[in-house]
Parts: structure tokens; sequence; C-alpha cells
């Protein structure tokens, strides 16, 4: 919900959400106003984000996102179908051409880096990494890797202040649906 603080007048933000508990307790103003507050027009959609931008595909609503925020990653057991060749081909359906994928990779055990490089040379996509602030009570900074089909989109000046080079290994296999080695990518 703290993304909706970063919102402007005229803004929509689409969270797709698994859990029925985080939408309730995110909509719970004894706890969070992060929605209530926001400027923004706020969707929240309930169930796996992989099959509601599917069906939402299928009915021919493609969203045509300036962003497209992926932030599953943080935890010890990771969604693979939200980070693989067909997950990103669909976030490209609904990405405007100018549009933003951004993957939220930060995670103590696993170093998600090289799988996203990967997508993006898959899919011919320019990336940069991005390591925000101070490292949290982890020990873990924020880190996204950002992708585009569109120079402009990743040249703005506030990301090329920031940007880094992404980490690629070039031995790693592509993840699909049929395919994914968390081994590779331990720290």
């Amino acid at each position: 919900g703290t993304v909706a603080a970063y919102a402007q007048p005229g803004d929509v933000i689409r969270f797709y959400e698994i859990d029925p508990q985080v939408v309730e307790i995110a909509q719970d103003r004894r706890y969070f106003t992060y929605l209530a507050n926001s400027p923004a027009s706020i969707d929240l959609i309930l169930g796996d984000a992989r099959l509601s931008m599917e069906r939402e595909l299928e009915e021919k609503r493609p969203q045509d996102y300036d962003l497209l925020a992926v932030d599953a990653f943080s935890g010890d057991s990771i969604p693979t179908h939200l980070i693989n060749r067909e997950a990103v081909a669909l976030y490209l359906e609904h990405l405007s051409e100018d549009g933003i994928l951004a993957f939220h990779i930060s995670n103590r055990h696993l170093n998600l880096e090289p799988v996203v490089a990967r997508l993006g040379d898959e899919f011919g996509l320019l990336m940069t990494t991005i390591v925000g602030g101070s490292q949290d009570w982890l020990g873990t900074n924020s880190t996204w890797v950002l992708l585009s089909r569109s120079p402009v989109a990743l040249g703005t000046p506030k990301i090329a202040a920031v940007k880094q080079a992404v980490e690629r290994r070039p031995a790693l296999r592509l993840w699909t649906d049929n395919y994914s080695n968390l081994f590779q990518v331990l720290r």
C-alpha cells in the first residue's frame, strides 16, 4: 500500500494480491491509510496476478501500464511462475510501448538479478539495476531491475543518476513454466 502514497491526482494504481488477508488489512483504516489517503484511483484485484492478467487479456483488456512492478520475491519461497519467460511475455502485453517492467529482487537467500537479466535478453529489452539506500535490519538493500523496450524510459535523469549494470551469467538457463533452478541462484 505504500506505493499508493507516491501517486499523483489522476494516477491509476492497480494492485494484484493473492492473499485476501493482505487486502483486508490494507483497507483497514485503523492500521493503514495509504490506500484511503491516496489521490490515485486504486483498484484491488484479488487472486494470483498472472492468472488475473491472463484473464484480462482473454477479455481483450490489456492494461497499457506505464509501470508494472513485480514485488513478490523477498521471502524464502518465491513464486517462480512470476519470474519466467511466459510471465514476462504476459507482462509485455500489458505494458505501454514506453513502459517499464520493474522487478523487486531484494532477497537474502537468492540472487535473482541474473535470472531477470536472462529474461531481458530473451526479449531484447534494455535493462538497468537500481540499488536503494541503506540496508534494512536483515542486511538487505532494496534492489530493483528495470526493463523496457524504450531507451527514453530508462534514460530519465532520475534513473540515469542511480543506475548500475545488470549482473549477467551467460550460462544461466532461461526460466520457463517448465524449468527453474533455485540452486543456481543461491547466495
